[in-house]
C-alpha cells in the first residue's frame, strides 16, 4: 500500500483546533502584514517632498513594490495583499472565510505599520496631514472616482483570475507563477498611471483605511472601500460564468450550490458523460425488454426490480448488469433453440 501523503494545511480548508493549524494561521497573518506593510512603507517614504523628493516616478515605485511583495509572500498566501483579491479568492472558493478575514486583518495591520514606520523614518512626513490619504482629484465627482476605482479594480482582478484559472491553455500555464510578479508590475504600473492624479491610486481598501485612520479623515473612505469590492465582484462573476474556458451552466450551478465543489472538474463534460451513460442504459433496457416480451421468459423477474437490486448487491454499474442480462437472454435463446 502506498504511503499516505502528509497532510498540509491550506487556506482552502477550514482550520482545525490544533497547534499545527494555529501556527499556519499565524504564519498566514504575518505574511500578509509583511506583504502590504512592505508596499506601504515604500510608498510612504516616496511621499517625501522638498530636497528629499524621489527622482523615481510614483507609479513606477508603487508597481515595483507590489511586484517584490508578490514574489516574496506568494508561496505562503497566494498572495492576497489587497482585500479585493481576498474577496475574489473567497468567491471562487479558493480560500475559506476564515483565511479571508485573517488576510484582510493582516493587510490592515501591515498598512498601519507601514505608514507609521515610514512617517518616522523620513523627516517631514510625520507633519503631513494627508499622508497616504486617498482623496478625489481636483474637479472629480464622487461618482467619477467611484467609477475609476471600480473599473481599475475590475482590471486587476480579471488579470489575477486569468493567471490562476485551472482551465487555462497549457502553453499559457507554463511558468506563469514565476512571471506573475512581472505581470503585476506592468499591471500596477499602468493602473497607477491612470489613477495617480485622479483618485490617488486606491484599489486596496486596507491601504485606504490605514491612511484614513492615520490622518483621522474618513470623509471619502466609503468610495475606496465599496468601489474596489464592486469591481472585484463583477470581475469574478464575469470570469467564472463567461470568460473562463471551464465556464458553463453546470459549473455555475455546482459553484453556487455544491459544498464539495471541485475547481478542477469540468462539470459540463461530466454532465455530457452522464447523459451518454443514461441514454446507453435506456437503449440496452429497451432491447432487453423487447427480448423478454418476444421470447416470453416468464421465469425472468421484471427488470426494474432486478437491475437496481443486482447493482446494489454486486457493486456493479447498472450498465454492466444490463449487459449480463442481455448475454443471459441470448444464451437462453440459443439453449432453447
Amino acid at each position: 500500500m502506498a504511503e499516505e501523503e502528509e497532510y498540509k494545511a491550506t487556506p482552502a480548508t477550514l482550520p482545525r483546533c490544533d497547534f499545527y493549524h494555529v501556527r499556519f494561521m499565524i504564519r498566514f497573518f504575518l505574511t500578509e502584514v509583511l506583504g502590504l506593510g512592505m508596499i506601504i512603507f515604500i510608498i510612504t517614504c516616496h511621499s517625501a517632498s522638498g530636497a528629499l523628493t524621489s527622482p523615481v516616478n510614483g507609479p513606477v515605485t508603487a508597481a515595483a513594490a507590489f511586484a517584490v511583495a508578490v514574489w516574496t509572500i506568494g508561496p505562503v498566501t497566494g498572495p492576497q495583499i489587497t482585500p479585493i483579491l481576498s474577496v475574489a479568492l473567497l468567491m471562487t472558493r479558493r480560500i475559506n472565510f476564515v483565511y479571508c478575514i485573517l488576510g484582510i486583518a493582516g493587510q490592515i495591520c501591515g498598512a498601519l505599520i507601514g505608514v507609521a514606520l515610514g512617517s518616522q523614518m523620513v523627516p517631514g512626513l510625520s507633519e503631513k496631514n494627508n499622508l497616504l490619504l486617498h482623496w478625489p482629484g481636483a474637479g472629480l465627482s464622487d461618482g467619477q472616482v467611484f467609477g475609476l476605482e471600480c473599473i481599475c479594480s475590475f482590471f486587476l482582478i480579471i488579470c489575477c483570475l486569468s493567471t490562476i484559472d485551472e482551465f487555462r491553455k497549457p502553453h499559457w500555464i507554463e511558468g506563469h507563477i514565476t512571471v506573475f510578479s512581472l505581470i503585476v508590475y506592468l499591471l500596477i504600473l499602468f493602473l497607477a498611471s491612470v489613477l495617480a492624479e485622479t483618485t490617488g491610486v486606491g484599489m486596496n481598501p486596507s491601504a485606504s483605511l490605514a491612511g484614513a485612520i492615520y490622518n483621522h479623515n474618513f470623509g471619502k473612505i466609503w468610495i475606496y472601500i465599496v468601489a474596489p469590492i464592486c469591481g472585484s465582484v463583477i470581475a469574478v462573476l464575469l470570469w467564472e460564468m463567461v470568460l473562463s474556458d471551464g465556464a458553463s451552466w453546470e459549473r455555475t450551478k455546482h459553484w453556487w450550490t455544491d459544498p464539495y465543489f471541485d475547481r478542477t472538474k469540468d462539470y459540463k463534460k461530466l454532465k455530457r458523460q452522464e447523459e451518454l451513460d443514461y441514454y446507453t442504459e435506456e437503449a440496452m433496457l429497451r432491447i432487453v425488454h423487447s427480448m423478454h416480451k418476444y421470447f416470453h421468459f416468464e421465469n425472468v423477474p421484471l427488470l426494474h426490480q432486478l437491475i437496481p437490486s443486482q447493482a446494489s448487491e454486486t457493486k456493479l454499474s447498472e450498465t454492466t448488469i444490463i449487459s449480463y442480462l442481455l448475454i443471459s437472454y441470448l444464451a437462453c435463446y440459443v439453449t432453447r433453440g
